[in-house]
Order: C-alpha cells, then sequence, then structure tokens
C-alpha cells in the first residue's frame, strides 16, 4: 500500500521544527508551508532555502573534513557520522523539493552500506564537491556541476567520482575577465583565506621535508590546496583552480604511498605554493587597478610539470612513471641525498640529543611546533572528535575600520580625561559625580585595552615565513643548517608584526651567509655539529616583545670590524672603543667585512636597514658576539604603537613624555658626580658608568628652564644598552599615552617621536630616546676619534 508522506512546518516566534518522520528535527524560519515529495519547490519560501543552502556550505566542510580522517585513520568508526548526514541531506532535500540532491544522497547511502568505507573516499569527496558546485549554483556563484545522473551512475557502478566532475576549464580564460565585473566581497575574503591556507601548506611542507612519510602533514597540505581548489571555482577564478587541482593530484599521489615528496615533487608543491600566493597578489593588485590580471607565462610550465609529475602528461624527471613506485627502499633516502644541502627544522629537545660530531641528513625540514591546519569542525551541537579542533566564530573585519575603531576609542579616553579633571568638576563636592567619574574611567581603560587586543595578532605567520626563507637559502648557500623557532604564539601589535618582515629577513640572511662556517669540517674541528644551527624566537621581557636571532657559527670579529670602520672613516686610527659600539658600527649605511658579494648578502644595505626599520617601530636592536662561538641579535620592539605608558615631566614650563620603558631612574646628581670634559661635554657618574648629560632646553630651545644641577632632576634613560642622563625641571606623574603622529615638518626633528594630547587639552611631546641616545652616542665617537687621531 502506497503512502504520501506530508510534512508540516509549524511557526513559532522563536523559530520552527522541521519533523521528518521523527529522524531528525531541525531549526528553520518563515511562513507556514505545506510541501509533498514531489511537489511543486516554488511552494516552498526563498527564506527557507536561502538558510538551508547556507547551512549546507558549512557542513560540507565538516564532511570533508570528516572523510580525509577517516581515509588517515583507515577505521570504519566514524561511518555512522556518514550515514547520518546523507540520511538528513535526503529528507531535508526532499522537503524543499530538491529531488536531485535526496536521490544523491539516497544513492551514496547505498554505497555506504554496499561498499568497504576506504574504497568509497574519493566516490564521497566528488559528491561533496558536486553538492559545493550545485549549491553555488542556487546562490548565482557558479554555473553549476555535471548531470546528477552522471553522479548518480558513478556511485552505483564504482568509478573514481572524480571522473564525473566537469573538466577544467581553459586556464587563460581568466585574462578576459574583469574582476571589478564580479562579486570583489566575496574575492578579497576568498584571497585572505587563500593567503592562510597557503601559509599553513607551507608550515607543512617544511615539516615534510624532515619526515616525508609523515602522513597527517601530506593530508593537511591536500586538504589546503583542496579547499583553494574548490573555492576557487566558485569565485571564478580558473587559473587558480587549475593550478590548484593540479598541485592537489600530486599530494593525492603522495598519500597513497605512489610517491614521496622529496626532490623535484616536493620542489615542486613549493613552487606551487609560491605561485599561488603570486596568482592571489595579481588579483588583489587587479581589483585595486583596472580589474585586469597580468599574465604570467610561468604558470602554464608549472602546469605541465605538475601534470608530468602525477603521470598525466608523461613522466616528469625525478618521478616515477604512472603506475609503478617512487618510494625508495629503506636507507636510500639518507644515501640519496648526501651530496644536497638544506635545513633541518628541530626543536630545542631535538637540539639537545644532537651529537656533537654527528652531521645533520641534508635536505630535510622538520617543524617545531608547526602552523596548525585549517580549523576542523562538525556542525552546531556535534560532539568535537579526537584529534580535531574546536571552531570558534570569526568575522572578518576591514583593517581600515578596526584602525579607526581603536582610534577613536584613544580620543574617547582623552575626552575622558579631559572631562575627570577638568578643575571646575573637581571642585564639586558630589559623590555620586565622583563614583559615575569612576565608573566613566574604569569603562574606558576596559575598551581601550579590548581595542588594543583587537589589534594583536602572534608573530606565527611571520615565524613561519622566515623557515621557508632559511630553507632556500640553505639550499642556495650549500649549508646544513637546524632551524628552530620558539614563542611562534607570542602577540604583536599587528602593525609591528606588517613590519618586522623585512629586519629579520636581513638578520636571517647575515646568519646563513656570514655567521654559519660553509665548511663542516671547520666546524667539527671546534666541537661544533656539522650542521649550523639557528634559533629564531620571541618572548616577553618587562612590557615589551624581543624577538632574537641566535647562531652558533664564527661570531663577529671585532678586529675586522674596526679596521673597515677605519678605513671608511667612520672612526679614527687608534679610537678607543667599547665592544657594542664596535658592534654597532656594523649598522651604518654600506657597512660590510665581507670580501665578496654574493646574490645574498655582502653589499652592505641588509644591517642598515635592519636598525631603520626597528627604530621606526620605537624598537632597538641589541647585538651579543663572541667570536667562533656565534652571535645574537635581539629585536626590543613595543608591544603596540597606539598607546604607551609614559612618564610626563616639565621644561621651561613645557610638557614632554618619556616612555616608561626607557627610564632607568631619577636622580639628583651632586658636584663630585658631574664632570665637564673639553672634547666630550657634560658627563655624570651614574652605577659606575660615565654617561652624556643632555640639557632638553638646549636641544629644543626651551627658555626659562632650571640650569642648576641643584634645582633640577636628571632622567637616565637607556636604549640600546647605552644610558644618557636628561635634565629636566621637575616630574609630574606617569600614566598611560594616546600617541599622536606630529606632522612631517615637526616629525623630522630629530629627538621627537610623536605628540599626545593631554587632559587638559594642551599637546606634550614624546621624546625619542634611541634618537638621542644615538646622538650623544655619535657625539662621543667623534671626540673618541679626534683623540685618538691626535694621540
Amino acid at each position: 500500500m502506497n503512502h504520501e508522506w506530508v510534512f508540516v512546518i509549524q511557526i513559532e516566534n522563536r523559530g520552527a521544527q522541521v519533523k521528518d518522520n521523527g529522524d531528525k528535527t531541525v531549526a528553520m524560519r518563515g511562513p507556514p508551508v505545506t510541501v509533498t515529495p514531489g511537489g511543486d519547490s516554488r511552494l516552498v519560501d526563498d527564506e527557507i532555502v536561502a538558510e538551508f543552502v547556507s547551512r549546507q556550505k558549512d557542513l560540507l566542510e565538516y564532511l570533508e573534513n570528516l572523510v580525509l580522517d577517516i581515509e588517515v585513520n583507515q577505521t570504519d568508526a566514524d561511518l555512522p557520522d556518514l550515514m547520518r548526514f546523507f540520511h538528513t541531506l535526503k529528507g531535508e532535500s526532499a522537503l524543499l523539493g530538491m529531488e536531485g540532491i535526496s536521490r544523491l544522497a539516497h544513492v551514496t547511502e547505498d554505497m555506504l552500506q554496499r561498499d568497504h568505507l576506504a574504497d568509497c573516499v574519493d566516490r564521497i569527496l566528488g559528491v561533496k564537491d558536486w553538492l559545493a558546485l550545485e549549491f553555488a549554483r542556487m546562490t548565482g556563484e557558479d554555473e553549476g556541476p555535471g548531470p546528477v545522473g552522471d553522479m548518480i551512475d558513478a556511485l552505483e557502478h564504482g568509478p573514481r567520482a572524480a571522473a564525473a566532475a566537469p573538466p577544467d576549464r581553459d586556464p587563460d580564460a581568466h585574462y578576459d575577465l574583469n574582476l571589478l565585473e564580479l562579486d570583489v566581497d566575496m574575492l578579497h575574503d576568498f584571497i585572505a583565506e587563500a593567503g592562510e591556507h597557503l601559509d599553513a601548506a607551507e608550515g607543512r611542507l617544511l615539516t615534510l621535508e624532515a619526515d616525508p612519510g609523515d602522513e597527517e602533514a601530506i593530508n593537511a597540505v591536500f586538504r589546503c590546496f583542496h579547499t583553494i581548489k574548490g573555492v576557487a571555482g566558485f569565485v571564478e577564478m580558473e587559473h587558480i583552480k587549475v593550478l590548484a587541482h593540479k598541485a592537489e593530484n600530486l599530494l593525492a599521489r603522495a598519500r597513497k604511498g605512489e610517491l614521496r615528496l622529496q626532490g623535484i615533487p616536493m620542489d615542486l608543491t613549493f613552487a606551487s605554493v609560491d605561485m599561488l600566493k603570486r596568482l592571489c597578489e595579481d588579483v588583489t593588485a587587479g581589483m585595486a587597478g583596472d580589474g585586469r590580471l597580468s599574465r604570467r607565462d610561468e604558470l602554464s610550465a608549472l602546469i605541465e610539470r605538475l601534470s608530468a609529475a602525477c603521470g598525466e602528461t608523461g613522466v616528469a624527471e625525478g618521478a616515477a612513471p604512472a603506475g609503478e613506485t617512487a618510494v625508495p627502499p629503506a636507507g636510500t633516502a639518507a644515501a640519496a641525498g648526501s651530496g644536497a644541502s638544506g635545513l633541518v627544522i628541530l626543536p630545542k629537545a631535538r637540539r639537545a640529543e644532537t651529537s656533537t660530531g654527528d652531521p645533520a641528513t641534508p635536505g630535510r625540514t622538520a617543524a617545531r611546533d608547526p602552523a596548525p591546519a585549517v580549523a576542523d569542525g562538525g556542525p552546531t551541537g556535534e560532539p568535537q572528535r579526537p584529534g580535531t579542533v574546536q571552531r570558534r566564530d570569526a568575522v572578518r573585519v576591514d583593517a581600515e575600520r578596526l584602525d579607526l575603531l581603536v582610534e577613536t576609542i584613544g580620543e574617547l579616553v582623552i575626552a575622558e580625561a579631559m572631562v575627570s579633571q577638568n578643575r571646575e568638576i573637581r571642585t564639586l563636592e558630589s559623590m555620586d559625580l565622583a563614583r559615575h567619574l569612576g565608573r566613566l574611567d574604569k569603562i574606558c581603560r576596559e575598551l581601550q585595552q579590548i581595542g588594543m587586543s583587537l589589534r594583536m595578532v602572534p608573530v606565527r605567520p611571520i615565524f613561519q615565513k622566515m623557515a621557508r626563507l632559511v630553507r632556500d637559502l640553505a639550499k642556495k648557500s650549500g649549508r646544513s643548517i637546524e632551524f628552530t623557532t620558539s614563542g611562534e604564539d607570542t602577540e604583536l601589535d599587528k602593525s609591528v608584526v606588517d613590519n618586522i618582515g623585512d629586519p629579520l629577513v636581513h638578520m636571517l640572511r647575515n646568519s646563513v651567509d656570514h655567521g654559519i662556517e660553509s665548511d663542516p669540517a671547520e666546524r667539527l674541528a671546534a666541537g661544533k655539529t656539522a650542521a649550523g644551527n639557528i634559533e629564531l624566537r620571541a618572548f616577553h621581557r618587562g612590557g615589551c616583545i624581543v624577538i632574537e636571532v641566535e647562531d652558533d657559527g664564527r661570531g663577529l670579529d671585532r678586529d675586522a670590524i674596526l679596521a673597515k670602520a677605519v678605513e671608511r672613516g667612520l672612526v679614527g686610527e687608534g679610537a678607543q672603543l667599547s665592544e657594542q659600539e664596535i658592534f654597532d658600527l656594523i649598522f651604518e649605511p654600506g657597512f660590510s667585512t665581507a670580501s665578496e658579494v654574493t646574490d645574498v648578502s655582502g653589499r652592505g644595505v641588509g644591517m642598515d636597514v635592519v636598525r631603520r626599520n626597528i627604530e621606526k617601530l620605537r624598537g632597538s636592536v641589541d647585538i651579543v658576539s663572541e667570536m667562533g662561538r656565534g652571535s645574537v641579535f635581539s629585536c626590543i620592539l613595543p608591544l603596540t604603537l597606539a598607546i604607551i605608558e609614559g612618564m610626563v615631566f616639565l621644561t621651561g614650563g613645557e610638557r614632554y613624555i618619556i616612555p616608561t620603558l626607557n627610564v632607568v631612574r631619577l636622580v639628583r646628581p651632586d658636584a663630585e658626580h658631574y664632570a665637564t670634559v673639553m672634547t666630550r661635554g657634560e658627563l655624570l657618574r651614574f652605577e659606575g658608568q660615565i654617561i652624556p648629560l643632555i640639557r632638553l632646553y638646549e636641544i629644543f630651545g626651551v627658555a626659562d628652564a632650571r640650569a642648576s644641577l641643584d634645582d633640577a632632576v636628571v632622567i637616565v634613560v637607556e636604549s640600546e644598552g647605552r644610558r644618557v642622563g636628561l635634565l629636566a625641571d621637575e616630574l609630574i606623574g606617569q600614566q598611560q599615552i594616546v600617541i599622536k603622529s606630529l606632522g612631517d615638518q615637526v616629525q623630522a626633528t630629530e629627538g621627537l617621536a610623536g605628540g599626545a594630547i593631554m587632559s587638559d587639552g594642551n599637546v606634550a611631546l614624546i621624546l625619542d630616546i634611541a634618537g638621542l641616545v644615538k646622538v650623544a652616542h655619535d657625539e662621543k665617537i667623534a671626540a673618541n676619534s679626534e683623540a685618538g687621531g691626535r694621540s
């Protein structure tokens, strides 16, 4: 007896419930509708369909992660979850009149019950891809997949579902597109997400260089390419889709054990990541310009090489022929790479275990605490499975809006301070007013902290890029290097993170090309490991962030640096300089002791860029080096560039601010601690050191300032390990300061870093301590050089 199933949607104020014969309850919204299977889908409200499609996009990502986990773990434990997914999809799509999707889900259920789960993986992924394209068609984002009948035939008869997927379009067709005619917002989101996926893939590839058999890493890289391929198709970036698809095919062979990601296959995968990044940059540039994409002729060549490596158009050099294994016999991998050089990225624990005399296996890469793959997660309410990451909701916000929000919060803090410290208000004796003002102050400070936290990002992405840089430099220079990173989750202001890339690149270039010895025998003779060690780390210290680059190479040669400085006329013959002052000479523009200029370093422009860029961030650079043992370059950076904790003081009626991080101590020196030297100016004795004394009223031309040490106060400040004393009239107090940029003319004034609006509405100037210390330091070197020349 045939029965006609009737589904009824009952609407309540807080939503509705769809009951599918007691099997599943799904919350939905919309007007009352009665639908019968095979009925007219036009009876279904558009809002209900839109919500259904929106939910399915997230559920398809869950499905993909579930299938990939099944393949990795080789278990049927998740089969009930798969059955439940397709059973629910079958019922809900039938309810909405989507007969094709309902039939496909039903056939997939039958396949899961009929075939071994391991044999269904590719076909399920094919179903997922088909559904993604179909849902994209419904929302107008894509022209849709092939006929559902072809997909169903593939499931019923067993061939690879990939064969039922629509063929790749012409990858050159994208040059005829006008990006500005597409959904620009969606393109921006795609580029941002693709960048995250590519960074994650690059980190996993560095892991795979050390352990080509790491299935989890292979799976993560495969997933990155697979996701980019799918979304690129939605946004009509066919050239990106084709390249990601070819790279995905290469990773698919590695997942099945048909080849190892070593040598040419690994280089091709890295090249694919690099090319995809450049293609994404082209899209960004096109959207900012005339909407056209730049032609990249090398794209076709890379696609052909990937096809050859996958056995699609022949056999690439170094790749196994189609159908044959490319996995080398045990014990041959190290021998094959014995003549190469490369990078090994190791955790500290492995570093400690490395024997002094054992050379590192070249050509390998292992990542310490690699960047996690894209977070997996199931649908709402789905229990978290072992080995997955709890999914978190996130909203993408334009950086300019975020900056505007933080700036507005800063203005609110200033306005609150002006109100709270207004003389007329402070004279009012009202307990309620005082309580409300206190509450307002607390809220403003909390809002300020929240605003600052919105700009904080981890340094992990930039550290990951540096790992790739060291890998490439190691191969180019013929050195074996163990590269260690730590503190990747340390957070900094986004504007700081965006600007530390260049300094780190130059420091690491110098460590690889000048620091680490090129001859392993030289290292072994010195009692070191054959492979050089470079560590990049980040950590908190005293309210700021320190990023250090340490190597165990030759160290800095003091005599060579000093000789080069004398040769260039930077210091006089016989000048008496401390070790720190000698090391600081390498930051001079064009300074280099290298006897040979290479394409890596040696032109003398690197360390100058390091100091200049770090000082722009109100940071400093410090060097510790021991000849024959290695060097440590430390970049000390502020947590944020928007707000500082500052000490406010008066000089001649004008207020100035010193960042508290630079303040060592306030002193009132007596006559016996003060001296004047003809060639070096005024000096103070402080804690066993002789430091320069700077009279601020002379530098800034302030009248009516206190000139006598008996009436004034000396603020001892420090930058880059050097100290000076600043003479001021009196200290007012300490407070948080919202930094304001000065105009171009004022900003160029030496010794000034910015300004701040005080509670009375007047402006106070923020001192650039690094600049003031540098002035005193340069005068000292000049005096020493002059004295050395006379002697």
